[in-house]
């Protein structure tokens, strides 16, 4: 995020005169897809945590029983 944000003040900084209106969007672009790919790996673990969370309830539930073999 922050090779993204330096790479829109540079641009910003040393882009000429008529495409000063069009120079942030390299650096917002690549802000953007950290953004969104961070988010998506969040919710990914978020819901892994959730399904592991249920699978541990589901084997505390469950009786142990215990089993003696030729003995």
């Amino acid at each position: 995020m922050v090779s993204a944000l330096v790479s829109i003040v540079i641009d910003c900084a040393t882009a000429r005169t008529e495409h000063l209106n069009i120079a942030w969007v390299e650096g917002f672009a690549i802000l953007m897809a950290v953004v969104v790919s961070s988010n998506i790996t969040a919710y990914n673990d978020y819901i892994k945590e959730r399904w592991l969370m249920s699978l541990n309830d589901v084997a505390r539930s469950r009786k142990r029983v215990s089993v003696w073999r030729n003995g």
